[in-house]
């Protein structure tokens, strides 16, 4: 996940890079996932205050069908490519010689929480059509908030759902970041010019 903010887009716009990336080599996909995030601002004595989503992007998105074509490699080597990124996999990713095909996925993004401190978005894999599975490698969100404070704290947890295998050898894991009863903390100071974090 990478945290971004760029006062001259705009002043209260916070944005998150949210990835989620695939074995191939293992037949695993993330099946779901749920990102929320808490915002708020410390008052003149010092006091914790929540502040209020003006808007946050994407609400409701079908995601768009994604070639993901793995190519004739090495043994030792497969490369991933999607749209126009491409992710390598290094000795650790196996793949039989003279292998060469296309998988398509697709998914649905909904993001909910204006005019609250909270923003969550929930990401669903399209089980609706044959090979298209897993959720996209990448996800661009933002929230909104009001422009009338220089820094906010944001408290944020997810979880992930990783499928590995299909049909009765699936095996489903949880990969949690933080936790709704402990949440990871993160100041902003949105005076700063241009920032980014993972």
């Amino acid at each position: 996940m990478t945290l971004s903010h760029s006062p001259e887009h705009d002043p209260g716009q916070i944005s998150f890079g949210v990835g989620f990336g695939p074995d191939p080599t293992e037949k695993a996909r993330f099946a779901s996932a749920v990102f929320r995030v808490t915002f708020g601002y410390y008052d003149n004595d010092g006091k914790p205050r929540h502040l209020t989503i003006r808007n946050l992007s994407p609400k409701d998105e079908q995601g768009k069908a994604t070639e993901v074509h793995f190519g004739k490699e090495s043994e030792s080597n497969l490369n991933l490519s999607v749209g126009y990124s491409v992710a390598s996999l290094g000795a650790g990713g196996r793949a039989s010689r003279n292998v060469e095909y296309t998988r398509k996925t697709a998914s649905r993004v909904r993001g909910q929480g204006v005019h609250t401190p909270t923003a969550e978005w929930t990401f669903q894999e399209d089980e609706g059509e044959a090979g298209r599975h897993g959720l996209d490698p990448q996800y661009n969100l933002f929230v909104t908030l009001p422009a009338t404070t220089n820094s906010v704290w944001m408290e944020f947890w997810a979880k992930a759902v990783l499928v590995r295998g299909h049909g009765t050898w699936a095996r489903t894991t949880i990969l949690k970041m933080g936790s709704i009863e402990v949440p990871y903390k993160r100041n902003m100071d949105l005076s700063n010019g241009s920032t980014t974090a993972k």
